[in-house]
């Protein structure tokens, strides 16, 4: 695929990822602001590399990389304690602006909270790119 079709497909995953960035540093900011307790430590967010991608793409025979590949655009946010992933999870799971097309919680499948803890892959807003979450 030539860069600019590159660029056309991974403009709305960047679009994506710097929005959602935003969203949660902005409700970290609202619990703060609040003098609360706020369960997001920081977010962080990446759009996969072009050579990662056709890399990944032919390593497992991916045809169509939008509708195959899972992790073109990802989402990290930091959370000091397990309980906090949890308290994350439910306002995303509130908000109407997302909906979760997939959970897998690494916590109660390894019993072990060193590192990535939980994923889902979110679309965002409904009806856009596919986002993945993880929480550490």
């Amino acid at each position: 695929m030539e860069y600019e079709k590159w660029d056309e497909v991974l403009a709305p995953y960047n679009n994506a990822v710097e929005e959602l960035k935003v969203k949660f540093k902005n409700i970290r900011k609202e619990f703060l602001t609040k003098g609360e307790y706020s369960p997001i430590e920081f977010v962080t967010g990446r759009t996969k590399k072009i050579a990662s991608i056709v890399s990944k793409a032919k390593r497992l025979n991916i045809q169509d990389i939008e509708a195959e590949m899972e992790d073109i655009a990802g989402i990290r946010i930091m959370c000091q304690f397990v309980e906090d992933i949890y308290n994350i999870v439910n306002l995303i799971k509130s908000r109407s602006d997302m909906s979760i097309v997939y959970e897998k919680d690494y916590i109660k499948i390894s019993h072990i909270v060193v590192g990535s803890c939980g994923c889902m892959l979110l679309r965002q807003p409904v009806g856009r790119e596919s986002i993945r979450f993880c929480f550490s």
